[in-house]
């Protein structure tokens, strides 16, 4: 059975930023995978707008690249979001995990410039 005040559990953790919550509490719900796309690449950049204010800039960036990893797939999205956090390492390393081999022009272009 669904608890009475989930609802009110994943409006929380949205408004904060916490998102491991609020992926936790949409769990078990009936969405399309568009619809799951469309609210974790939506979390993702409220993450990276700094929404909540739990994270520094930088850790913001990356929560939202491994939202983007974890619940959409989208590996390239990820990595451009490393980028604008200048986390080339990272951004480099996540290219060579989910094979994106094709990126390490952009990536080292971006650590270059």
């Amino acid at each position: 059975t669904k608890p009475k005040c989930l609802e009110g559990a994943k409006r929380a953790a949205r408004i904060c930023g916490d998102y491991r919550t609020f992926f936790a509490c949409i769990d078990g719900e009936e969405l399309s995978p568009e619809e799951r796309t469309r609210i974790a690449t939506d979390v993702a950049n409220d993450i990276t707008a700094g929404k909540g204010g739990l994270l520094s800039k930088r850790e913001g960036y990356a929560a939202g690249a491994r939202i983007l990893v974890d619940y959409c797939e989208d590996v390239y999205g990820a990595i451009d979001m490393l980028l604008s956090a200048e986390m080339w390492f990272e951004a480099r390393r996540l290219a060579l995990l989910h094979g994106a081999p094709e990126m390490q022009k952009d990536i080292i272009d971006a650590a270059v410039s």
